[in-house]
């Protein structure tokens, strides 16, 4: 029996204070799906605005892509994919955790959808904690801070430079512990299947963000 409907907000947000619970009533659901794409859609259309004021800044990617765009405009194209990648490399992650953390018991074995509705809460709140500083510097470059300013800002042993590395690495850890819950709230997997299925879903994310976008 489906339970009582919750709001977007209730799960956005109980998966920092209640996760565990968060995700299993979110399998009670009856449009989770719906929830858990408008999760993923919200971060996408947030790094795609930050994306345009790197466009607009004149800012070129630190690190090579082996996309073949001319760095100078590359920014701009990424306005455009930013977002299919986020969709794709979400839903490659609820694939990934479907599979692997599957219960064997076919009482306990939840849709695909419900797996797909919540990797999109699993990504995104760890996604927000690396929004946050890139968008920073997108803000301070449209301020007038030139690129080159700001690589020597986050060059410097200091506390910027501890920040901008400390991000990604509790993002990425975050979201090995939201899926990890998951898979277990979700497909009721034993906790070593689903710590192994959360580190193989983080592990295929990254993959696809870090090849993709800049």
């Amino acid at each position: 029996m489906e339970g009582s409907a919750k709001s977007f907000w209730y799960y956005f947000f109980g998966t920092v204070f209640f996760p565990h619970q968060a995700f299993r009533k979110l399998t009670e659901q009856p449009r989770s799906l719906a929830k858990g794409l408008k999760s993923v859609l919200l971060i996408g259309l947030l790094y795609t605005l930050t994306v345009a004021g790197f466009a607009v800044s004149g800012a070129v990617p630190m690190i090579p892509s082996w996309i073949p765009i001319p760095s100078q405009n590359f920014y701009f194209w990424e306005i455009f994919f930013v977002l299919p990648t986020l969709l794709l490399a979400w839903i490659l992650s609820a694939v990934t955790s479907h599979l692997i953390g599957h219960s064997h018991r076919a009482e306990a074995r939840p849709g695909f959808a419900k797996n797909l509705a919540a990797a999109g809460f699993a990504i995104t709140l760890p996604l927000f904690i690396i929004w946050v500083p890139v968008t920073a510097a997108a803000v301070l470059m449209l301020l007038g801070m030139s690129q080159v300013e700001l690589v020597d800002t986050l060059s410097t042993p200091e506390f910027w430079q501890s920040f901008a590395l400390f991000c990604p690495i509790l993002a990425v850890f975050w979201m090995f512990l939201l899926f990890a819950t998951a898979a277990s709230a979700v497909q009721k997997a034993r906790f070593l299947k689903a710590l192994l299925s959360s580190l193989v879903t983080v592990a295929i994310f990254v993959a696809v963000v870090v090849a993709v976008i800049r």
